[in-house]
């Protein structure tokens, strides 16, 4: 289980924070500098968001950060439309991000945003990588590997020759995207559920600098009114969503395979099994208007609440049963709760943590057959259409039902409680000890030029540019709080 530390008192510092404003990257970060700066007050926080062209972040995302930290820098590519073109965005936006970051004492930055180790570098700090994702074997040899450093060759020459960072050896590949070799990683994650995948086959080196982090567990958090039933029910609560990249970026580009075919028969599957159950309550998170998923005359059992966005952390802690599609946040935020979980992944890193999940007995997951998934680049790719798998066969949704019928009955017979506390044990960080963490390891280099120091702004938000990111009121959808 978690345990704790103490070190002298501590003197004010500054943190610097740089990652992309997508829901799964932007949550944790927005908890982690919750309880770092409410166990030291002393502690400054400063979130650059680096975005591309054409990205609107919700707007109750935005209000969290400007929350979370005392400064908040919004960032945008003004040329990079593909969220992938990672160090195209960074060479754009690098000279903003390093005059936002001087007189930082420590910067953290996402895997998906070298900017912050490249600034960090030319400023002279040891930066430290945090990790939302589920991690595995970090790859630089496959042709995958081979494709994307070329595509990044001419960005990694211009951020040498202008910033004197050479990032030559320390480039891998990251659930598919180039990242760099961090000299410290913080895995926003379990130890034991990470090991459970291929982390272990990395360099020694990178699994002695990798410290494993959650935030501190809820107790009977508050839920709202929308949610109070929950509270009072005798019912058990079950629990589905399969997250903000699906129903949002995923939904829009994949019009033409079988994703969105797939969701709405998971969908369809769960909402008429609720209906012949009554001794359950199914809630849902969509993501998005729910008549894009259901259209726009459904109906809905008694027993089946619906909502595009809800407090999902706090709710776990209520529910029996957790239908989800295996992404970092939300497997962990499972274990968090200690909640028996169903896994349907979709795409990405989702498959390798749904397994791993599946080896520690968490829960049950409905993965590729090796004859499906026709190898696992075609999994992990969103583009691969190999959504449908056995037992889910299109229009077969009495299959289906008999299937997650079978599978929650079982989840609520079994006791996971020494599962959880198996996954759990070992973990010597939470959230709060951040700030302890980053002065018992963080090194500072000989600095390339002096670090410029100076007063903060008060809380609030740096507008960086000249449509920033999020204000758009058409892209804002109704949730709750």
């Amino acid at each position: 289980m978690f345990g704790s530390f103490e070190l002298s008192p501590r003197q004010q510092k500054t943190l610097g924070i740089v990652v992309i404003p997508t829901a799964g990257h932007i949550t944790p970060v927005i908890g982690l500098a919750n309880e770092a700066k409410g166990d030291d007050p002393n502690l400054i926080v400063v979130i650059v968001l680096t975005s591309w062209d054409g990205y609107k972040m919700q707007p109750k995302d935005q209000q969290a950060l400007l929350k979370a930290c005392d400064r908040l820098v919004i960032l945008e590519s003004k040329t990079i439309t593909n969220r992938r073109d990672i160090f195209g965005r960074a060479s754009e936006l690098l000279p903003s991000v390093i005059n936002a970051l001087r007189g930082c004492d420590y910067i953290l930055y996402d895997f998906m945003a070298p900017e912050g180790y490249i600034a960090a570098k030319h400023l002279g700090l040891a930066p430290f990588c945090i990790e939302p994702s589920f991690v595995g074997k970090l790859d630089d040899h496959s042709k995958e590997y081979q494709e994307e450093m070329k595509s990044c060759q001419r960005h990694l020459v211009e951020v040498r020759d202008k910033y004197g960072v050479d990032l030559t050896g320390r480039l891998r590949l990251t659930d598919g995207v180039v990242s760099v070799v961090a000299e410290k990683y913080i895995l926003l994650s379990y130890k034991n559920l990470i090991y459970a995948g291929e982390f272990s086959q990395n360099p020694d080196e990178i699994k002695k600098q990798s410290y494993f982090m959650r935030p501190t567990r809820l107790k009977e958090p508050a839920l709202g009114s929308a949610l109070s039933f929950v509270k009072t029910t005798d019912k058990k609560i079950i629990y589905f969503s399969l997250g903000t990249i699906a129903s949002g970026p995923v939904w829009d580009i994949l019009d033409k395979n079988s994703f969105r075919d797939f969701v709405r028969f998971i969908y369809r599957s769960l909402i008429q099994l609720a209906e012949k159950r009554n001794d359950f309550i199914l809630i849902i998170s969509s993501g998005r208007n729910p008549e894009d998923i259901l259209g726009k005359d459904y109906t809905l059992p008694d027993n089946v609440h619906i909502f595009e966005s809800l407090p999902q952390r706090e709710l776990l802690c209520y529910a029996s049963v957790f239908f989800t599609h295996a992404g970092n946040n939300s497997l962990n935020e499972g274990i968090d709760a200690e909640v028996g979980m169903v896994f349907l992944p979709l795409m990405f890193d989702q498959h390798q943590a749904a397994a791993a999940a599946a080896r520690l007995d968490l829960g049950v997951a409905f993965l590729h057959s090796p004859e499906e998934s026709k190898g696992e680049e075609s999994v992990v790719k969103f583009t691969s259409d190999q959504y449908y798998r056995t037992p889910f066969r299109p229009g077969k949704i009495d299959e289906a039902m008999r299937t997650f019928e079978k599978t929650i009955d079982h989840i609520l017979k079994k006791n996971y409680a020494a599962n959880f506390v198996a996954v759990k044990n070992g973990m010597r960080y939470t959230f709060k000890d951040l700030g302890r963490l980053l002065e018992e390891k963080v090194v500072v280099e000989n600095k390339k030029q002096p670090i410029q120091t100076g007063p903060f702004f008060s809380r609030g938000f740096s507008r960086s540019c000249s449509d920033p990111i999020g204000l758009n009121p058409k892209n804002y959808r109704p949730g709750l709080k």
